[in-house]
């Protein structure tokens, strides 16, 4: 219980949706002790990985940026932010959009009153209104690489990058 109430006034924790706070702290932490003994929670993946999914890595998105002006030419990108800029700088954002860089996306969506973590803010439930229900799958930037060199990009018929 007080683990529960400690994300609930934390961000980004604080602006997910209810139900994915308490999934999170029931099924996401487990029971241990600390240096003293002491009982306490912590999280059942490393800390190493819960913390890189909070991290802008700018050389892995440059990267993606990169591969964006490949796909173009390839299949149409859609592109869907979150209104809050809260974990994605606007310089990533400009990034993705930077036409001068061959960088060239079919459409632009804003969702608004959420930010990078749509997702958990709200299930999802308010993306489906932005991206069609033909997507091949919803990609994070940092994504654009790997789908790159294991997808046949001749079976893509639309790539959309969710931010």
């Amino acid at each position: 219980m007080a683990a529960h109430k400690y994300f609930t006034v934390r961000f980004p924790w604080n602006t997910w949706d209810p139900r994915v706070v308490r999934l999170f702290t029931e099924h996401g932490l487990r029971d241990s002790k600390d240096k003293d003994g002491n009982f306490c929670v912590i999280r059942k993946c490393p800390t190493i990985h819960e913390a890189s999914a909070f991290q802008v890595h700018l050389e892995i998105t440059w990267d993606a940026e990169e591969q964006v002006a490949k796909l173009s030419d390839v299949v149409p990108i859609h592109v869907v932010f979150g209104e809050n800029i809260d974990m994605v700088p606007q310089i990533v954002r400009d990034g993705i959009l930077d036409k001068t860089k061959g960088r060239v996306v079919d459409s632009i969506k804003l969702v608004p009153d959420v930010g990078h973590t749509i997702v958990q803010e709200h299930l999802g439930e308010r993306l489906r209104a932005y991206v069609p229900t033909s997507y091949v799958g919803y990609h994070r930037l940092a994504s654009v690489i790997s789908v790159l060199s294991t997808s046949n990009l001749a079976s893509i018929s639309s790539f959309h990058v969710v931010l």
